[in-house]
């Protein structure tokens, strides 16, 4: 479904008008911030997970191993609260907020 995008009362144009993606910017950093938060509060099982690989090379590799999946453990649970932050704040962004912005005037437009 292709979005309707309104006119710009001043330009008489649709052509330079956007859609102003607040709730989507703030979805995604909140949305990885919790991610992260939340990963790091478990990524003892990253660091597990990866003590186990990394114990194929006794010592060092069981520390490295321990580190690499902590890091990798967080790294993904905030991509995936990125993820899912965006998808949250864009649903806000078309269906609740519809404001737009004329790039060519700076008028807002409410959708």
């Amino acid at each position: 479904m292709r979005e309707i995008v309104p006119a710009c009362p001043k330009c008489k144009s649709n052509k330079y008008v956007v859609r102003i993606r607040t709730a989507e910017k703030v979805g995604t950093v909140a949305g990885g911030a919790v991610g992260a938060g939340s990963a790091y509060a478990g990524f003892t099982s990253g660091a597990k997970a990866g003590a186990v690989l990394g114990s194929i090379i006794p010592g060092l590799g069981t520390v490295a191993g321990a580190g690499i999946g902590a890091i990798g453990g967080t790294i993904m649970g905030f991509l995936s609260g990125c993820a899912v932050g965006n998808a949250v704040g864009e649903r806000i962004d078309a269906n609740i907020r519809i404001k737009y912005r004329c790039t060519n005037c700076s008028s807002k437009i409410q959708g």
